[in-house]
């Protein structure tokens, strides 16, 4: 499996930097890789590491967009800052909007219920989401290049099958587990708890950037303490002092990347969210 480098090393470095298919974050990086082994390589737009929800575009990034045959991104509600570009627009996919995906609302800081209306935009966490995005990027591709719509196809599929015959053991490991329940720093991986069946005991803050109030915090505290949470994650940018005023004791504390920084595949990013949650549920 190659490892997948950010759009500006590829555009630099590759003789694929005209940017047939340009990917917005490295989770669809990694599944577009999957989706045209053999065929194409995706250009990423973002760096590694950098947030979606508010980065700016220059002007090598515009001009990265023009020339694509085709933009993935997760859509408007994700990257905010390509809606005027690309709300609308031919050669989009936007995952986000396929038919078939499931989708999980925002919850709110204070009780964890639904925000009606809301979208949590982190799809490519459930692993059934993950294959219905590579599907249609096959589907999507196939159109383009009919002569190659075969291959595309079997790719997807080869993805599918791979991603279910390393996640059904892991699932098995999580559900058969005696406590599932966690608390987060940001509220990030609902998809993931969906999907491996934990319970939700609530989050500090909206994002992983913001500082929760002193009165969230005592909350949280003793939310954790009644339920006898042991589980506590966080994302790389949050901060572990903070989550540690409100841990039990003996509680374990996580890092969990959502955007799948260090991964050199989907299934390796994703597994390995699932299997670092599995070793903080066991404390």
């Amino acid at each position: 499996m190659m490892k997948i480098r950010t759009g500006l090393l590829l555009a630099a470095l590759s003789p694929f930097a005209h940017a047939d298919i340009v990917t917005t974050i490295k989770p669809l990086t990694l599944i577009a890789a999957e989706v045209t082994a053999g065929i194409e390589r995706p250009v990423q737009l973002l760096p590694d590491g950098l947030s979606a929800h508010d980065y700016s575009l220059r002007p090598s990034d515009r001009q990265l967009l023009q020339k694509a045959d085709l933009v993935i991104w997760v859509g408007p509600m994700h990257e905010r800052f390509l809606s005027g570009l690309l709300n609308g627009k031919p050669r989009v996919l936007n995952v986000s909007g396929l038919p078939d995906l499931k989708r999980l609302p925002l919850r709110r800081l204070e009780d964890s219920t639904a925000l009606p209306g809301s979208l949590d935009t982190h799809v490519w966490l459930d692993p059934d989401n993950a294959i219905i995005i590579a599907k249609a990027m096959a589907d999507t591709l196939g159109r383009q290049q009919p002569a190659l719509a075969a291959r595309y196809q079997a790719n997807a599929a080869r993805f599918a099958t791979h991603l279910k015959q390393q996640w059904a053991p892991l699932r098995q490991r999580v559900v058969a587990l005696p406590r599932r329940d966690y608390a987060a720093y940001h509220d990030a991986y609902q998809y993931l708890e969906k999907s491996l069946g934990l319970g939700f005991a609530g989050s500090l803050s909206t994002s992983p950037e913001s500082r929760p109030g002193a009165k969230h915090l005592w909350v949280m505290k003793q939310r954790i303490k009644e339920r006898g949470i042991t589980c506590l994650v966080r994302e790389p940018a949050s901060s572990a002092a903070l989550l540690q005023q409100v841990a039990a004791n003996g509680s374990g504390l996580a890092v969990l990347d959502e955007t799948f920084r260090s991964a050199d595949s989907f299934v390796a990013g994703l597994t390995g969210l699932g299997k670092t949650m599995e070793s903080c549920l066991q404390h």
